[in-house]
Formats: C-alpha cells, structure tokens, sequence
C-alpha cells in the first residue's frame, strides 16, 4: 500500500488526480475518508466491468450514523430515495451517469481519457459528465453498499446542500449546457441530454413550481389555502410511504429499519418545506453571485485559478 501526502492543500481534485498517476491497475475505487464498506461490495461493482463499455460503477450508500437525531434520519430516508430509489430506475432507464463521490469504481484508461478531475465543488459530476460525452457508460450497483458520515446539524447539512445545489447550476448548466444539449454535437448522447432535462425540471424548477403554485393559491383564497397546504403534505406523506415500502422490499434484510416509517411525516414536512427552501436559495444565489466560485470546499489559490464558466 502507498499513501500520498500532499503538502500543499489543493482540494480533492487534487488529490484525486495524484492518487491516478500510481494506479497500475486496470480499475480503481474513489471514496471518502469516512465511507466502510460492505464484504461484498467491491465484488459487486467490478462486475459490472465485464462490459467493456462501462467507464464507472456507483455503489449505493447509506448513512452509518442515521439513528443520530432527527437530522441523521432525515438524510438516511432521503438517501433511500434519490440515491437508492431514484438511481436504480435511472441505471435501468439509461439515464444514469452520476457516480457518488464517497463510493464510486473507474476504468483507469476511460478516467485518463478524459483527463482526470477538474477542480470542484461537483467534481463527480464533473468527471461523470465527461465521461459519458466520451463514449463510456455508467451503471449504479445497488447491492453494492457503503456506509457514510452525514450532517448532525441543521447548519451543516444547510451548509452541504448549498455546495451540492450550486454546482447543479454550475455544471449542469453553465459549463456543460450546450455542450450536452446539442444534437448537432459530434459527442451528443440521447440519454444524458434527457438527464439534463430531468434535473432541470424535477431537481431545479419543481421547487419553484411549488412555491409558485402556494402563492397563487394564498392570493386567490386567502386563509382558506392552507387547506391545499395541508392537502398536499398529506397526499406527499402518501407518496414517501409507498416509496420507502417499495425501498425496503429491495434491500437487503439487515438495512430494512421499519422505525423509519415513524419518521415520514417529520421527513415529508422537512423535505418539502426545508430542503426544497435551500435548493431554491442555492440556485439563486449562484446564478447571481456565483457562490461556488467563493466555497472553501476547494483552495482560494486554486479557486483563482478556476475559469468561471
């Protein structure tokens, strides 16, 4: 085993793409300092690599420290959701191209082909994206599990879900916009285009479509609109039920916590109110301030080196 220091703090790019330049094997695994794993999972995901066309694997993750507080918990049914739920329809539709950061296997030629990471906040959607733009697939192994550190406070997971939204509009939209929506592209790929769209629609203006919808509703009706506020976090609770039923009918036995169900209203309210609220904010402020070009995720002195796209 080799482990690499670097003196210089230059964010995890960085640090990334040192790590690259001694990987002798054909395939190699990125993850985050505080990501374990199970027995079986770096199996799991290699096999994946019988495909030649495959360039990365994400593994599934779930949060080790959940039953922390109602803000652990919170993560842990939302995690169960997009990333669990939500990337095993993608990887069978096609469209999924995202692989997590904290848990994610490459093909060492397809990361060398693209030329490595480039410096974040979104740097797994950076190298992602240009992967499939190169040709390669992604696949997501759902039994392919990893266990994760998550936010114990409200400020902290504010303060994450801020970096995470903004480099929505950061990649997604300024750097990759034309690049992944133009048909006449010679790299144009079908099912990336059609995960843009999906983000921009469910991820980026389904929030304000909400909110919109609650406004017109409290200025034609007055008071009496809470009773569609109140209607649709029900009919929402609904929904999160069936969602995290089906979830638990995937997984494997021992990551089946049925005290979850417990804590779907306190979820729905939280999700719908709380982390919809940020995203909205997160976008804003980077389509005005371009706040992902100030975040201390990555270095200033390399920060300053960053185009701004």
């Amino acid at each position: 085993d080799h482990y690499l220091h670097n003196e210089c703090r230059g964010g995890k790019s960085a640090a990334l793409n040192l790590g690259m330049r001694y990987v002798k094997t054909p395939f190699f695994v990125v993850m985050d300092a505080d990501t374990s794993f199970d027995r079986d999972s770096l199996n799991i995901t290699a096999s994946y690599f019988t495909d030649p066309k495959v360039g990365s694997v994400g593994g599934n993750l779930s949060v080790r420290n959940y039953d922390e507080n109602l803000v652990t918990r919170v993560q842990q049914i939302n995690y169960l959701f997009a990333i669990t739920l939500g990337r095993i329809v993608k990887d069978m539709m096609g469209f999924f191209f995202v692989t997590s950061g904290a848990f994610s296997m490459y093909r060492t030629r397809a990361v060398n082909q693209v030329g490595g990471w480039e410096v974040g906040p979104g740097d797994d959607s950076d190298v992602s994206i240009r992967l499939r733009l190169g040709g390669w697939k992604a696949r997501f192994a759902f039994f392919a599990t990893a266990q994760t550190i998550v936010p114990t406070t409200s400020a902290k997971l504010i303060k994450q879900r801020m970096r995470w939204n903004r480099s929505l509009i950061r990649l997604r939209y300024r750097k990759y916009f034309k690049a992944v929506l133009n048909p006449f592209n010679a790299n144009f790929n079908l099912p990336l285009a059609i995960s843009f769209f999906d983000i921009y629609f469910f991820t980026a203006l389904h929030p304000f479509a909400f909110w919109g919808f609650l406004a017109e509703k409290l200025y034609l009706y007055g008071l009496p609109a809470f009773f569609f506020l109140v209607t649709t976090t029900f009919l929402f609770m609904i929904i999160n039920l069936f969602k995290i039923l089906t979830v638990f009918a995937l997984l494997r036995p021992h990551y089946r916590d049925y005290s979850m169900l417990l804590y779907m209203p306190y979820y729905t309210i939280y999700n719908i109110y709380i982390l919809r609220s940020i995203r909205i904010f997160a976008i804003c402020s980077e389509l005005v301030f371009r706040d992902s070009y100030t975040d201390a995720f990555v270095p200033k002195k390399v920060r300053d080196r960053v185009e701004k796209y």
